[in-house]
């Protein structure tokens, strides 16, 4: 039974007294859906329900809500496709669906042109900016709690949150110190009962999911002045069951559903549909009293019976059932269309319009086919047939779709790379993994999202001091090869942060690091700049190479070339550094050499060009050619 309302306070019913109204309109503002938030704010208080003791004696609203942010974001990330439950069930009451004309905080927004302004502008920006934004200016989170409910470094929300108040304040046309005061004009629709209406819900359901047997689960489930519950019906239905004590969790029927999200790390609850009355025997708040015996829902929930538990089993049956058939129609139904901002925008290159208005889905389904186009390829080559005219075509198709990315960012995102310098910088390397395994069913945790954020914000700071060295002294090749070499160690560290399961998506765990073949391996800088030197022996090699270096020093390859046993030298040095070790490989694998292999083949590259810079003979123009050559010599061992 409830609690006698004259016993002293629950810290839930306090912080409802303080909280209800604030927290409604931050899981509002965060979430742009009233079903939404109304669940989100649920979860809250059965978070302080839980952990009452957690609930500060005092003002409890800056403790409260950074709990309703938590629940909130953790509804974004897990949100999947709804399903409305009169779809699901034909024969379902209309009072089971979600009433289209309660109206949602957008609908609210467009009472006034001065809010329709502010909404529009924090609707424009890019979403890591507006999260920031919305929980230190509108949830008045810190910035530590703010990191710690997004998941990402303190600076990165300074940082994004900054961002977006310059965002704003260009958009609104207003002076910066300002633009935050705007915010104060979101207006947010109350909720569908009322506000009152909900607290009730709020707290009853809180109150009544923290106790135990079966009282406590008909003390959870009154009808409030005429109105129905406003939980999620599912997720009320398994509240139920889980306080009649029949064993229910863990159970196959609820997976899929997201109903135990955060045991099983997938899913998340279905949107709230108004309940129809319930008509347990139960004590009632502001003296609403219990409804007839007689009555049975719209699920054909049993009424009281003489033996509550016995009630309760049947309708867990019913209940089973009914879970089954929701998850059925979860698979079947339509799959929500994934959002297009990048996941990631750190550092300077995350500023650029092209990586925040980049359609990151499309993108990641481009190089998914792409990547899988070049291993149908290469299977046809280590197999020495014929590939198939649709494989080109469609590979051709979908690196088209990305040069739309790249001819935005050329240019932009700095590199030494002559070619796939922006491909391979982590603010793209990031969104389009992170968008390829949300794709394919296997997301990035929230973990994982924080520590890519920080390795990619470690990046930024170590490629900005080290291209802070490259001076008039440096080559190119040599800054080619310190660009690859600190890209390979940061795509190291996101394959580590992995799961098994995840990996795949990336590329067969055999086939990481292999050049022409991993689209996220640095080496994709290289391979259409780096000359493949074939051979059965170096000696073989030996000509294919003086071929190549002696029109880029300006030699005409006959006795009269003083600079010829110069040159004749310094290819020596680097065939006999470069080939050591080397292993041979099948013709059709000639392209196909490793990140290590290729970094070998990069630093006896910079040794050769640098040894022919400082030949005193070479003439300024070729010697300002090779300078800024890009070229990297790849010796390959060839099986007879």
């Amino acid at each position: 039974m409830l609690r006698n309302v004259s016993s002293p306070e629950h810290p839930v019913e306090r912080c409802a007294r303080t909280c209800a109204e604030p927290a409604w309109r931050l899981a509002c503002v965060l979430l742009h859906d009233s079903h939404e938030a109304f669940d989100a704010v649920q979860q809250a208080f059965l978070v302080a329900a839980r952990k009452p003791d957690a609930v500060p004696p005092g003002d409890p609203w800056p403790w409260f809500r950074v709990v309703v942010a938590h629940e909130a974001f953790n509804m974004k990330r897990k949100r999947r496709p709804s399903v409305g439950l009169a779809q699901a069930d034909e024969d379902e009451s209309p009072m089971d669906a979600p009433d289209p004309r309660t109206p949602s905080p957008s609908d609210t927004l467009a009472a006034s042109d001065e809010a329709r302004r502010v909404s529009n502008a924090v609707e424009a920006l890019a979403s890591p900016e507006r999260e920031a934004v919305l929980l230190v200016h509108v949830a008045e989170l810190s910035h530590a709690a703010a990191a710690d409910v997004l998941g990402v470094a303190r600076q990165t929300v300074t940082e994004r949150a900054r961002r977006g108040v310059e965002t704003l304040a260009r958009r609104l046309g207003r002076p910066l110190g300002t633009a935050t005061g705007t915010l104060a004009g979101l207006v947010i629709a109350a909720p569908p009962d009322g506000l009152a209406s909900a607290t009730r819900t709020w707290i009853q359901t809180a109150l009544g999911n923290g106790a135990s047997g079966v009282g406590a689960a008909t003390a959870a489930l009154p009808a409030l002045g005429g109105q129905a519950m406003a939980v999620s019906k599912v997720g009320w239905s398994i509240g139920l069951l889980a306080a009649a004590g029949i064993g229910f969790f863990g159970g196959g029927a609820t997976r899929g559903l997201g109903l135990f999200a955060d045991a099983t790390g997938d899913g998340a609850a279905p949107r709230r549909a108004s309940m129809p009355p319930v008509a347990l025997e139960t004590s009632s708040v502001g003296g609403t009293p219990p409804r007839s015996n007689e009555a049975t829902n719209a699920d054909g929930l049993a009424g009281r019976s003489r033996d509550p538990l016995l009630a309760l089993q049947r309708d867990n049956e019913r209940l089973t059932s009914r879970v089954t058939e929701l998850e059925k129609a979860l698979a079947s139904g339509p799959k929500a269309p994934a959002a297009k901002g990048p996941t990631f925008t750190f550092g300077d290159s995350g500023r650029l319009d092209a990586v925040r208005e980049a359609d990151w889905p499309a993108l990641a389904s481009a190089s998914t086919a792409v990547g899988g186009a070049i291993v149908e390829i290469s299977k046809h080559a280590d197999a020495g047939t014929e590939v198939p005219k649709e494989v080109y075509l469609r590979l051709q198709e979908n690196v088209e779709k990305m040069r739309t990315y790249e001819y935005r960012t050329i240019d932009r995102i700095p590199t030494s790379a002559q070619h796939n310098g922006e491909f391979t910088h982590p603010i793209t390397a990031t969104n389009l993994l992170a968008a390829s395994l949300d794709q394919a069913g296997k997301p990035l945790t929230p973990k994982q999202v924080a520590e890519f954020e920080r390795l990619g914000v470690a990046f930024e700071e170590e490629f900005g001091r080290l291209r802070a060295t490259w001076d008039a002294t440096i080559p190119r090749v040599r800054r080619v090869l310190d660009e690859v070499r600190l890209k390979g160690r940061f795509m190291d560290a996101l394959w580590n942060l992995l799961s098994d399961d995840q990996k795949p998506i990336w590329i067969d765990p055999s086939l990481k690091g292999v050049a022409s073949i991993d689209l996220y391996d640095p080496t994709l800088m290289i391979i259409h700049t780096s000359a493949v030197l074939g051979g059965a022996t170096a000696a073989e090699m030996r000509p294919k190479l003086l071929t190549l270096l002696r029109p880029k020093v300006g030699l005409r390859g006959d006795a009269a070339d003083a600079a010829a046993p110069r040159l004749d030298a310094a290819v020596d040095q680097f065939l006999a550094r470069a080939t050591k070790g080397l292993e041979a490989v099948p013709k059709a694998r000639a392209r196909n050499y490793t990140f290590a292999q290729a970094v070998a083949a990069g630093e006896a590259s910079v040794e050769l060009v640098e040894t022919l810079l400082r030949d005193p003979d070479l003439a300024a123009e070729p010697k300002k050619a090779l300078f800024d050559d890009p070229f990297w010599y790849v010796p390959r061992l060839i099986l007879p």
